[in-house]
C-alpha cells in the first residue's frame, strides 16, 4: 500500500547548489542509495527529498529515475544555476522558470551550424499518451507554470526578477560567444544548462511532473568564473523554491524571505 505522504524530489547537478537549501530545513537526515547522496525532510504530510544527480544529462537522468521507482515521487522540483543568452544589462541573480526546454545537441550534425533534431534521424525521444511524438522540445506542464505565477503573485523578491522563459540543454557548454549565439539564435531560448531535459524527459517516463527552475549565475559562451554570480544565482533561486513549497504546504523550518 502507498504511504499517504505526498512525496517531492529537490534534485540538482552538485552538493554546491543542493546545500543552500537543505540549509533551510531544521531535523534532515541522510543516506546514501546506490551511489547517490538523498537527505531527507518529512512533515505530517510530505515527504522531501534533496538529492545531487552529478553533473550532465546521463547522470541526471539515472538519479531521477531511480528516485521514482524507489520513492514513488509525487512531484519534482528540478534546479541549480544557468548561463544567459543574449544578455542585456544586469540579469545576474534573476530566476527563470523553464518553460520549455530544448534538446540542444542531440540528433544529427551536419556542418557547424547546420544541427538537425531527432526528427532527421526518424525516431522521437518520447511518445505521449496521446500519440504526439516528441523530437527536439520537451514543455512544463501549465498548471505547475501557474503553480509558480499563484505562489510568487503577492510575494516581492529584492534584487531579482523571476522570468518565465525557454531553456536549452546540452551535453557540452558554450565555451565561446559564437557558440552561445548560434544556439540563442537557433532555439530562441533565454539560458543554456546540463540537465533539464534528461529529469524532464526521466520524470515523464516516469509519470512524474517536474518543474524546472534556474537561477543566471553568468553569461552562456563566458568561461572566465571571475565574472559568474554564483552564490547570488543560487541564493534567489532558493527563495523562488521555498515560496513554491510554502504554497503546496512544505515549510521551511528556517526560512527567511
Amino acid at each position: 500500500m502507498r504511504n499517504s505522504l505526498k512525496k517531492i524530489a529537490l534534485l540538482t547537478a552538485t552538493e554546491l547548489e543542493i546545500t543552500p537549501l537543505i540549509e533551510k530545513f531544521h531535523g534532515v537526515t541522510s543516506q546514501s542509495v546506490f551511489d547517490i547522496p538523498i537527505w531527507t525532510y518529512r512533515t505530517d504530510k510530505h515527504e522531501v527529498f534533496f538529492t545531487v544527480s552529478g553533473i550532465g544529462k546521463t547522470n541526471a537522468s539515472y538519479v531521477t529515475g531511480v528516485l521514482c521507482a524507489l520513492y514513488n515521487i509525487d512531484f519534482i522540483v528540478h534546479f541549480g544555476i544557468a548561463g544567459i543568452y543574449n544578455h542585456r544589462g544586469n540579469n545576474m541573480g534573476d530566476v527563470v522558470v523553464i518553460e520549455k526546454c530544448f534538446l540542444g545537441d542531440e540528433g544529427v550534425i551536419y556542418s557547424y551550424e547546420n544541427h538537425g533534431s531527432y526528427k532527421d534521424i526518424g525516431i522521437p525521444v518520447l511518445v505521449k499518451g496521446n500519440g504526439t511524438e516528441v523530437y527536439a522540445v520537451l514543455e512544463t506542464h501549465p498548471d505547475l507554470i501557474q503553480l509558480v505565477r499563484k505562489s510568487i503573485a503577492s510575494e516581492h523578491f529584492e534584487n531579482f526578477n523571476i522570468l518565465f522563459g525557454k531553456a536549452v540543454s546540452v551535453s557540452m557548454t558554450s565555451g565561446a560567444w559564437n557558440i552561445a549565439n548560434f544556439r540563442r539564435k537557433k532555439f530562441d531560448a533565454t539560458i543554456e544548462d546540463m540537465e533539464t531535459a534528461a529529469v524532464m524527459i526521466a520524470g515523464h517516463r516516469s509519470g512524474v511532473p517536474v518543474l524546472p527552475v534556474r537561477g543566471i549565475s553568468n553569461v552562456a559562451g563566458d568561461r572566465n568564473r571571475a565574472n559568474w554570480k554564483i552564490d547570488l544565482a543560487l541564493r534567489n533561486t532558493v527563495q523562488v523554491i521555498l515560496t513554491i513549497l510554502d504554497a503546496i504546504g512544505v515549510q521551511a523550518t528556517i526560512m527567511e524571505k
